[in-house]
This record gives structure tokens, C-alpha cells and sequence, in this order.
């Protein structure tokens, strides 16, 4: 907690490069101490002490750091400050507690309902999902590069938020789509790349689910951003609106899609089939609650304008993905490394890559940065 703490002390002061540095090394420590513990015999035991030796020494290395860039921490009470606070504060733990039980509600009713397969189920289930988790960890990078721009922003002209929101989401999209159809079309691989040899329990039916799954991708990117941009200009209340009606229709939407797909039809499997889709229909719930927040404040982003360029040209690589599959079952993997080329020269003939693309990112990544 208190690693994150100061985490967000450099994140606010935009020094990014800090906190990845002590993560780089605390990641290279924890592989080499696990290492030596499990050589060592101390088991899963060492194991445990060791994660506990290693957050430790990067509290101490954040210590050190927060003393010297910052302040030194002192413990203390200052009711003003808890009350002034409170009130921006309480409704991003509400949003992040909504957030988390948002994909919690689907894993549940199909073990409900699962009959004596359920364990199974949410087994293959999961797997889909851990291959999807790899591809969520992209939105927060941009986002946290880019919220201290977007709250510059929001204090002044909205022309200029709803500029860094559209070029942000462009950004996104063109990271997102590639990813979901590249998830799509190589999502038998996928799956037995991450459960192995135990790969003929998870398959076809995980890698049909992450098929689906994968559609989740560009909407979540998007509403990411969008709720960063929501919070910069102090609307966090109609965040935990969004996610309360979010989170009531992902509940009800599974408690009739998931029991008609497993008991009606008969086959439990399709359950899984069922709660994919709603998932995605859920973002899809999120991102109408969102947008006509946007049309109030005049930032609305132009979706559709933004969102086409690299759909196509996903679709393109996909063509291409599942053409070498069809041809050679055995090269798919050729199609994997061939497939990034052919999308980014869809986006270039397209018109997808200008002038304001590349300085915009030279931005993100702290090379022409706005201070």
C-alpha cells in the first residue's frame, strides 16, 4: 500500500520513469530470490517469505525516494483534509469495488448452473480470461501517462481535453483491435499455449469463449479511457452511476442467458458461450451510460471516425491469420509474426497514421513532453 502510495506521488508529478525503474528491479530481486529459495528447498513456505523480504525492501527503496524527491512521511490525522477529500475519493472505491464484481456475477451462475460439470466450467472459463488479462494491462499504461495532461485540460478549454481524449482513444484503438482479432482468430493456440499439456480438457471450448471474449477489448480500452476523462473534469459520481446500472444488467442479463443456454438447450457449455457475450454487451451498456455524459460537457470523441481505420485494417490481418491457417495448419505461428506487418501497413494506406498521431505519442512516451 504504501509502494503504491508513493507510486502515485511520481505518477502525479509525471516521472513515470521512476516507479518502472524500482519495478524493473524489484521484479529482477523477487526472480532471483524465488529462485534460491525453491533451490534451497525452503518450498512453498520460502516462497511466501521471500514476497514478503521483496515488498519490503521496495517500501524502503520508496522510503528513500519520497524523502529525497518529495517529503518525509509522518503519520498523522488531519480531519479537514479526510473531509475535504471524501467526498472526491469515496466514489473511486465504490467504482473500482463495482468494477471488480462486475466480472464476478457470470463466473458464479455458471458454476450454479453448471450441474456436476460446473467446476470444469469455470475452469475453461477462466482460462479465456487470463489469456484476455494479458491484454488489459495496456490501458492503464496510457491512461496514467496521459491523465496529467487530460487534468490540465479539464481545468481550462474543453476544446483542448477533447482533443488529448480524441488522440488518446485513437491510440488505444489502434493498440486495441489487433489485439482482439488477433485473440480471435489464434485463440486455439492461445489456449493450448497456456494450459499445455492439460490442453484437450480446456479445448475447443475456452478458445470459442475467448473468440468471443475478445470483442471485450476495444470497448473496455475505450470506457477506460472515458472514465480517466470523466474523472479529470470531477464527475466520478456519474462514474459509480454507470457502473451500478452496468452491474445490474451484467446480474440479470446472466441469470437469464446463462440457466436458458445450459438447462433449455441442454448443453452447459454453451453457458460459457452466453456469459461472453454478456460481458461484452455489458461494456457495451458502460459506454452508452458514459457518452452522453460527454455530449453535456461538448467532448464527445468521434467513435465511429476513429474506430474504422484500424477495424478494417484488424480485419485485414485476421484475413491473413486465418488464410496461413487454412493453407498450413502447422505455420500458424508464421501467421502471428506476419499478421503485425500487414495491419500496419492497413492503417497507413488507410490514412490511419498522420502528423498529429506520431507527435502525440512522442508526448506519451515523455519525448516531446507538455509540462
Amino acid at each position: 500500500a504504501y509502494s503504491g502510495a508513493v507510486t502515485a506521488l511520481y505518477n502525479a508529478a509525471e516521472r513515470m520513469e521512476v516507479p518502472a525503474f524500482v519495478e524493473l528491479i524489484t521484479a529482477i530481486l523477487s526472480l532471483f530470490a524465488r529462485v534460491a529459495a525453491l533451490m534451497l528447498g525452503f518450498g512453498i513456505l520460502g516462497l511466501a517469505w521471500v514476497a514478503v523480504g521483496v515488498s519490503s525492501v521496495t517500501a524502503l527503496i520508496y522510503l528513500a525516494l519520497q524523502s529525497r524527491d518529495f517529503f518525509r512521511p509522518s503519520i498523522g490525522w488531519d480531519g479537514a483534509l479526510v473531509r475535504q477529500l471524501l467526498p472526491q475519493s469515496f466514489p473511486l472505491m465504490l467504482n473500482n469495488l463495482l468494477s471488480a464484481v462486475f466480472f464476478r456475477f457470470d463466473t458464479l451462475i455458471v458454476k450454479a448452473f453448471g450441474g456436476g460439470q460446473g467446476d470444469l466450467l469455470v475452469a475453461q472459463y477462466n482460462v479465456a480470461y487470463q489469456i484476455l488479462g494479458v491484454a488489459m494491462i495496456v490501458p492503464p499504461v496510457v491512461t496514467f501517462a496521459v491523465f496529467p495532461i487530460l487534468a490540465r485540460r479539464a481545468a481550462g478549454d474543453r476544446g483542448a481535453l477533447a482533443e488529448a481524449q480524441r488522440h488518446t482513444l485513437q491510440a488505444l484503438l489502434l493498440l486495441a483491435f489487433p489485439i482482439a482479432v488477433g485473440m480471435a482468430a489464434l485463440a486455439p493456440e492461445l489456449v493450448a499455449l497456456f494450459t499445455r499439456r492439460n490442453a484437450a480438457a480446456y479445448l475447443p471450448i475456452s478458445a470459442e469463449v475467448l473468440a468471443i471474449l475478445a470483442w471485450f477489448v476495444p470497448l473496455s480500452f475505450a470506457n477506460g479511457l472515458i472514465q480517466y476523462v470523466l474523472i479529470a473534469i470531477g464527475r466520478q459520481s456519474a462514474i459509480t452511476r454507470a457502473f451500478l446500472v452496468g452491474a445490474a444488467f451484467n446480474l440479470a442479463a446472466n441469470l437469464v442467458a446463462i440457466p436458458a443456454a445450459s438447462n433449455l438447450l441442454g448443453r452447459p457449455q454453451l453457458g460459457l458461450h452466453a456469459a461472453a457475450v454478456i460481458t461484452v454487451l455489458s461494456e457495451v451498456v458502460l459506454l452508452a451510460m458514459f457518452l452522453p455524459l460527454l455530449r453535456r460537457e461538448q467532448i464527445t470523441p468521434p467513435l465511429l471516425r476513429l474506430a474504422w481505420r484500424p477495424a478494417a485494417a484488424a480485419l485485414l490481418m485476421g484475413a491473413v491469420l486465418l488464410g496461413i491457417r487454412g493453407f498450413a495448419p502447422e505455420a500458424v505461428w508464421l501467421g502471428a509474426v506476419a499478421g503485425p506487418p500487414v495491419y500496419l501497413l492497413g492503417v497507413w494506406a488507410l490514412g490511419g497514421f498522420g502528423a498529429e498521431e506520431i507527435v502525440f505519442v512522442r508526448r506519451i512516451l515523455g519525448l516531446n513532453a507538455e509540462r
